[in-house]
């Protein structure tokens, strides 16, 4: 198997991943908000620390920095909840929402050849920064990401092409 094809479909196992880990993480953040009984928590936590821990190393083996970068900030950030060093609240998981739709638009825009806005990815992965230190904040938080972020819609058209399409667009 030739280099380029390998790279092609570890991309598109990687973005089947990364669909799945977001959806996980995604309801796991929903209990989270909606008030998780406390002997929860803790391992509701450890599972997105341990989506955010994947994705972020699968991102660097098929070298998607935008998603790779998001991830290891989210981790780190959800590393200092744990333990109740830092106290969840509404302004946390709004960000970390964010977060995770930043990283299924990183994905598209990396299939179509772009990435993300190189202050979008800064802004959140130092919002998450900030979480991670306890110094994030509810609405500002969101505003300061939000207006820069052209939503990028799901579509077939954002998988990587295979020689079988006949393109020669590189993913």
């Amino acid at each position: 198997m030739d280099r380029e094809k390998l790279r092609r479909e570890m991309l598109v196992t990687f973005q089947a991943e990364l669909k799945e880990h977001l959806e996980t993480a995604n309801s796991v953040l929903l209990k989270l908000e909606s008030g998780a009984p406390p002997e929860e928590v803790e391992g509701l936590l450890a599972e997105l620390l341990r989506v955010a821990h994947s994705l972020k190393g699968a991102a660097r083996v098929v070298d998607v920095p935008d998603v790779e970068r998001i991830f290891h900030a989210m981790e780190d950030a959800l590393s200092s909840m744990q333990g109740s060093r830092i106290e969840a609240g509404p302004g946390h998981f709004d960000v970390l929402f964010q977060a995770l739709d930043l990283a299924r638009d990183a994905m598209a825009r990396h299939l179509e050849g772009s990435g993300l806005h190189h202050s979008v990815v800064q802004t959140i992965t130092g919002v998450l920064r900030d979480l991670g230190q306890g110094k994030a904040q509810a609405s500002p938080v969101a505003a300061r990401v939000e207006p820069e972020l052209p939503r990028v819609e799901e579509s077939g058209s954002q998988t990587p092409p295979t020689e079988e399409s006949g393109s020669q667009t590189p993913p």
